[in-house]
């Protein structure tokens, strides 16, 4: 069976149409039609029941697309293995937003310049850097969790054979306030008062890995957002609070926010590094590490990250 056919399925089933499905993978509708049907008659069962609302799948239909989809993801990482050469010289990473991770990157580069390599930055949610790893679009992940939620991802790093390494531990968190709001004048803010706000948070992380261990409900009062514009846009214009970990200072006064340290918060924060296990960093994204790990160690003794 050609690993085509398992790639068609699932794509008739995430589009609940052959015709939607015929379109996105540049196929004609009866081409596509023919295509399955052979398909059936070679397994010998039906997969998709058609009805005048789209297609739905059988029974059998939905144990094959189970393993199909195993499959086509394997194949997919299989695929990727070329961008895990260590003979690749450019750094390759995914993180959380955090504006600390951006800041050394690009200082890193400022002071390490090699025009002749290009480097691949990406900043997302936890959910989808983690995602970015196991399926090899990216070489190495940074991203910070609380301690409570460690064995969580490390059970999902053992799962797909990755590396999760702790490179900083007792990072503060701090509360993004607008200049304008009285209670930015306060020295800190105890987490026990968080409830009383209006927060803003990033869509790409668990209620239960952020908000819930805050002592916060998955209600109105709070705003999800995409990006680190979006969270400084809904501080700065909308009066929004926003529970981050503790950044540059310089960042107040370029963005109309000031940050008050967070107290009272029981659960300790960690940065981790991961990659597969098979992975050796190459030297740029191992100067880089080591870098952010000297950045990290200053945080987390409540010292101004260089600038």
């Amino acid at each position: 069976m050609d690993i085509k056919m398992m790639e068609y399925v699932v794509e008739i089933e995430r589009c609940g149409s052959i015709n939607k499905a015929a379109k996105n993978l540049y196929l004609s509708q009866p081409n596509l039609s023919n295509a399955l049907k052979n398909l059936e008659s070679e397994l010998g069962y039906t997969l998709f029941v058609r009805k005048n609302s789209g297609i739905q799948l059988t029974n059998a239909g939905r144990i094959f697309l189970s393993s199909a989809k195993i499959i086509v993801s394997e194949m997919q990482k299989i695929h990727q293995i070329p961008r895990m050469f260590t003979e690749h010289k450019n750094i390759s990473l995914s993180c959380t937003y955090y504006s600390v991770f951006m800041h050394e990157f690009l200082r890193f580069k400022k002071e390490i310049s090699q025009e002749d390599i290009e480097d691949n930055f990406k900043e997302t949610g936890l959910i989808q850097t983690i995602q970015d790893i196991i399926e090899r679009h990216y070489r190495i992940c940074l991203f910070y969790c609380f301690e409570c939620n460690e064995s969580k991802y490390q059970k999902i790093a053992k799962k797909y054979n990755l590396n999760m390494q702790c490179i900083a531990s007792n990072i503060p968190l701090q509360v993004m306030v607008p200049q304008t709001h009285p209670i930015s004048r306060k020295k800190s803010i105890d987490i026990a008062d968080l409830p009383r706000y209006n927060l803003v948070n990033y869509q790409n992380f668990d209620f239960s890995d952020w908000l819930q261990i805050l002592g916060l409900e998955n209600d109105n009062r709070v705003l999800y957002v995409f990006d680190r514009g979006g969270l400084f846009d809904a501080v700065r214009e909308s009066g929004y609070f926003s529970v981050i970990i503790k950044s540059h200072p310089d960042y107040s006064a370029q963005n109309g926010c000031v940050f008050l340290p967070l107290v009272g918060l029981k659960e300790q924060l960690k940065v981790f590094l991961l990659q597969e296990n098979s992975y050796q960093m190459n030297d740029r994204e191992h100067r880089f590490v080591q870098q952010l790990i000297h950045c990290m160690k200053d945080i987390s003794a409540n010292k101004s990250p260089k600038t």
